[in-house]
Parts: C-alpha cells; sequence; structure tokens
C-alpha cells in the first residue's frame, strides 16, 4: 500500500496533469498512419517480387499450323500463333529440305528453301506466312527422285520454328516434318506414324542435326549457295 502511494498514485498524475497528454490522440492518429502507409509499402513490394517470380515460370507458346497442299485460290501458308500467357519475341521460321540416305540410315542434306523473322506475337496474336516456290510441288521432287535415283519418300519438308521469352530471352524451338508419297500428296506427321513405308525416314528426320547437315551439305554443294546458311 505505500509503494502505491509513494509511486504509482504521483506517477499518475504526472501523466493527467502533462501537456502531452492532450495532443496523445494527434500523436496515436500519427502513429497509426506511418505503420499502415509502411504496410502498404511492404504489401506492393511483396506484390510486385510475387508478379516478377510467376513470370519466370510463364512461357510462351508458339504453335505451328501449315497448309502445304496447293489447292486452286489458295497459297499454301504456315500460321504461328503464339497459345501462351505472355509475349514471344525473336521469332524465326525456317523451311529445310531433308534428304534421307537409305544406306546410312540418317538424313544426308540440309538446304533451306524459305525464312522468315517476326519481332514478336502477343498472347493469341497469330501471324499468316506464304509459301512460294516451285519446289512444293510434287513435279519437283519427282524430277529429283529420278535424276537422284532416290525414292519420292525420301525427301522430306521440316518447319523448323525458334522463338525466346520476352523477359529473359529463354530459347525455344518446335520442329515439324512434311513428307510426300507416290500419289504426289503431302503428309503431315501424324499421317505417316503408323506407316512402314516412312518409319525409317521419320525416326532420321526426328534425330537430324540441323546445324551439322548444314556444315556438310555446304561443303559438298557448289551449286544454289544462297539457299545454304553460311557456316
Amino acid at each position: 500500500m505505500m509503494v502505491i502511494e509513494k509511486f504509482i498514485i504521483p506517477a499518475f498524475k504526472y501523466i493527467y496533469k502533462s501537456p502531452a497528454l492532450r495532443y496523445s490522440p494527434y500523436i496515436l492518429s500519427l502513429a497509426a498512419l506511418y505503420f499502415s502507409c509502411q504496410a502498404n509499402n511492404i504489401a506492393k513490394e511483396s506484390s510486385v517480387e510475387e508478379r516478377q517470380i510467376s513470370k519466370q515460370f510463364l512461357e510462351p507458346s508458339v504453335h505451328l499450323r501449315a497448309n502445304m497442299s496447293n489447292v486452286e485460290g489458295s497459297r499454301p501458308h504456315i500460321i504461328l500463333t503464339n497459345e501462351g500467357p505472355i509475349k514471344a519475341t525473336l521469332i524465326e521460321l525456317r523451311i529445310y529440305e531433308l534428304r534421307y540416305d537409305m544406306n546410312k540410315h540418317k538424313m544426308d542434306s540440309a538446304v533451306i528453301k524459305e525464312s522468315w523473322k517476326h519481332d514478336s506475337l502477343n498472347p493469341n496474336e497469330s501471324r499468316t506466312f506464304i509459301l512460294w516456290g516451285n519446289w512444293l510441288k510434287y513435279e519437283y521432287y519427282k524430277g529429283l527422285s529420278t535424276t537422284e535415283r532416290r525414292p519420292i519418300e525420301h525427301y522430306v519438308l521440316e518447319a523448323y520454328l525458334s522463338y525466346h521469352r520476352d523477359s529473359d530471352l529463354r530459347f525455344y524451338q518446335r520442329r515439324a516434318f512434311y513428307f510426300f508419297d507416290p500419289d504426289g500428296h503431302i503428309l503431315k506427321e501424324n499421317d505417316v506414324l503408323n506407316s512402314t513405308v516412312f518409319s525409317d525416314v521419320l525416326a532420321a528426320a526426328r534425330t537430324s542435326r540441323l546445324d551439322s547437315m548444314l556444315a556438310e551439305t555446304s561443303i559438298r554443294l557448289n551449286t544454289d549457295i544462297m539457299h545454304i546458311v553460311p557456316n
């Protein structure tokens, strides 16, 4: 009881009579506002960091759809569509002619037929590329087949697509293959999956390396050099 009378009660009287007490509501309000602003800043920074982290796991997804047939009134074309949630940049599309060597069981040459570059594709955006040239015609490969004594089924067209993620330039690529049957039709990869005629050719196309084939082709061939990628 003596402690209360000697220390506690005088302390309350001092606080009650202190001029600072009159301003305490304002001080508490300012303190609350300060801590509220700090909390908002921390929340914003966390939100920015979360978005940056989430973008690292988002990927563009550019799909390739081709119509290689020479239908009257419509040119052969390839459509690229970005089906991913973020932008794809530095897009490049090339069409190669590959030739299968049945003795070595591999593709022995690669020649570029057409190529395009495109800056970017936003999500759900598409771009159409028109194909030109006689190299898409059955007669062209029928002539080569006779000259080179190579079955027409051993000529393959490859659509090679490469692109990058906009945020960090991560690299992506896709490959699609097209084949000629003896009746003059251009077949997609799915059309020949169960074919014994194309099984070896398809396997060789899928495992082929374009960089090494282009280097070998550029050494062997002295003609049509404008279609060869420089070493």
